[in-house]
């Protein structure tokens, strides 16, 4: 890997379902991963609005999980000190 691969990064977020269709969504995990695969952040949001599925079979999560997470605010600006 050449100098400049510390410059690329990959950014994954799971989110849950707080309606019945596909635009009723809420981010509730991020990661930030670099070119090496190496997790350098991840957190945890906390839902603001009530949980009408966990989605678990694509996310892995469960009622529960989410409950010692940050506001979406914290975990934002977390992410933006990454890149």
């Amino acid at each position: 890997l050449n100098d400049r691969s510390e410059e690329f990064l990959s950014i994954d977020v799971e989110s849950i379902a707080t309606g019945y269709t596909h635009e009723d969504r809420h981010p509730v995990t991020v990661s930030v991963v670099n070119i090496k695969g190496d997790v350098i952040y991840e957190g945890i949001i906390k839902p603001s609005i009530p949980v009408v599925s966990y989605l678990t079979i694509l996310t892995g999560l469960k009622k529960g999980d989410l409950d010692n997470g940050e506001s979406m605010e914290i975990v934002l600006e977390n992410v933006s000190w990454q890149i």
